[in-house]
């Protein structure tokens, strides 16, 4: 590589970006730290020290994005330009010195590159190059197949032409076609750099350590609801990871013919089997609730009414119940933990009448010590309206709806 004709070895170039981000980690760590209005020149006592938890994770998004985006930069986008500039270059003919197809093998399988010399003359100055075409000359990868159709194309004493840099002569290449592997490396490249700056996003929204936590309003669940929109949600997310998955391994294998992937493979089957048997659940009968009033109050009972909609004489059963779950964060050394578990369950309707599952009625009665809803920065509290229905051979309906249950309000002069 040469810029302003200063020639650059070939790991300059992957050294160059990751020397960048390393510095962009640190002054990120550093920065996350004097948001947290801590002051770092005095000693922070034992029982207050907390793990740069925000730090690292913002340096650890800089560098995983940047090893993706050195590979999108100067394996995939680099080569493309490369080959785009020296569509224009001028031309002499040459001739083919050395021609073969290196190969390396490892425990992963065998990779290979084209490996051609040829010389050419420019203005009277003899010289020689082996850059084939954007890639450079030290490209491993698959495709056996297509690098030896390449390789027997230029067989050593054949005639060519070379295109070479009028501003640098020594540059030169035989094709300007847009190098093989492109797609597979702005592919392979795109999971590092979005997982990078998924991170980087999370470290920065992140509350840092002592910052105030601003209360938040507790929503008020909605009268009328149905599932359908949760269960969309769910198997579109399970599809589109499945299909990330599989072209991501497709196109992996494709371009590698590594057989490590078969593992990756089996997975990517499993993934698909996973999301068609989850895609049933779209085909259950439709469950719908309407509460006679929201939000309730602990004491008080709230009349519901459901309807299922579809093929619900499949159904084995059908059962209601009213669910608290508590989530409680706590830290245990230098890890957070998060744990959730049901505190509360109140059963509301069972039953095996075939009559009883198009639609019916049943009566909440909280008791009067009924746990509110509230949500906090280490603790929260919420009520679901749990639908459960057992079908054979198919996934079993199981919706949740949320249920907001708030204090009682006091009457000022009331005894």
């Amino acid at each position: 590589m040469t810029i302003r004709g200063v020639h650059l070895p070939d790991w300059a170039i992957i050294a160059i970006p990751f020397g960048f981000f390393v510095v962009i980690a640190v002054l990120g760590t550093l920065l996350s730290r004097l948001l947290s209005k801590r002051d770092i020149t005095k000693p922070v006592p034992a029982n207050e020290r907390r793990p740069p938890a925000r730090g690292c994770l913002v340096g650890f998004g800089a560098i995983f994005a940047a090893a993706g985006l050195a590979v999108l930069v100067f394996v995939g986008i680099r080569p493309v330009y490369r080959a785009h500039q020296a569509a224009s270059w001028p031309t002499v003919p040459g001739h083919v010195t050395v021609s073969r197809l290196d190969e390396s093998r490892d425990s992963d399988g065998s990779t290979y590159r084209i490996d051609i010399h040829y010389t050419y003359t420019v203005n009277g100055r003899s010289l020689e190059s082996n850059q084939y075409d954007g890639t450079g000359t030290r490209m491993w990868s698959g495709g056996r197949q297509d690098k030896m159709v390449v390789v027997q194309a230029h067989r050593a004493g054949s005639a060519v032409v070379v295109h070479y840099n009028p501003a640098d002569p020594t540059d030169a290449m035989l094709s300007t076609a847009t190098p093989s592997g492109t797609l597979f490396s702005v592919l392979f490249a795109m999971p590092f750099i979005a997982v990078g700056v998924l991170v980087m996003v999370f470290a920065a929204r992140m509350r840092p350590p002592g910052a105030p936590v601003a209360a938040k309003a507790m929503p008020i669940a909605a009268n009328v609801t149905d599932a359908r929109g949760g269960r969309r949600r769910s198997f579109f997310a399970i599809l589109a990871f499945a299909m990330f998955w599989n072209a991501f391994v497709t196109v992996f294998f494709i371009f590698t013919h590594t057989w490590c992937m078969i593992p990756f493979a089996l997975v990517g089957v499993l993934l698909i089997a996973f999301t068609g048997y989850n895609g049933l659940q779209l085909f259950n009968p439709v469950v719908a609730v309407q509460f006679a009033h929201m939000p309730l109050r602990p004491g008080e009972r709230c009349d519901v009414s459901y309807s299922l909609s579809g093929n619900f004489l499949a159904l084995r059963n059908l059962v209601f119940t009213l669910e608290g779950h508590e989530r409680v964060t706590y830290r245990q050394g230098t890890d957070t933990r998060n744990e959730t578990h049901v505190a509360w369950r109140l059963p509301l309707l069972e039953t095996t009448n075939n009559a009883q599952y198009e639609r019916g009625k049943f009566t909440i009665a909280l008791p009067a010590d009924a746990m509110t809803s509230f949500i906090a920065s280490n603790n929260q509290f919420t009520w679901h309206l749990c639908c459960r229905g057992d079908i054979p051979g198919r996934p079993d309906i199981k919706d949740d709806f949320d249920v907001t249950v708030l204090a009682n309000v006091l009457v000022r002069g009331a005894t």
